[in-house]
């Protein structure tokens, strides 16, 4: 059998003047209702927002499992980190500090008052409040 290679090699834009309707072709029967059920019940079908909090707490948490002295500054910093959406070199080089003070601010060695400046002034997204609150290494 030959291929033909209109069909093989169409391109993948919609042809110039071909109508957007808009509507949804809803599929028949069961399988249809139960997506839409999976639908309504994922996050991005409601007002969602991630409770940082709670992340916080299960990354702390986790640090302390794994020997961290200062686990929620491990927790503040790798929140940020993730916040950002940074490697490693280009976190270090946005909040001024070098790997190695990097990864020991990931790895809560570095105490709460040895978070850079520049890290603390990020609004809204860490409580520094809860990070200071430890006055003890765990």
């Amino acid at each position: 059998m030959a291929l033909r290679h209109d069909v093989v090699f169409r391109s993948p834009v919609r042809p110039r003047g071909a109508p957007v309707t808009g509507h949804v072709i809803p599929l028949a029967g069961a399988r249809a209702a139960a997506r839409a059920a999976a639908r309504s019940r994922h996050p991005a079908a409601r007002s969602w927002a991630p409770d940082r909090t709670r992340v916080l707490e299960r990354l702390a948490d986790r640090a302390g499992r794994r020997g961290a002295s200062w686990p929620r500054v491990a927790a503040a910093v790798l929140l940020l980190r993730g916040v950002a959406g940074d490697d490693r070199v280009e976190f270090a080089r946005r909040v001024g500090v070098s790997l190695a003070e990097l990864a020991d601010l990931e790895l809560g060695v570095t105490p709460p008052a040895g978070v850079p400046p520049r890290l603390r002034s990020v609004p809204d997204l860490v409580d520094w409040g809860w990070v200071d609150a430890v006055d003890e290494p765990a």
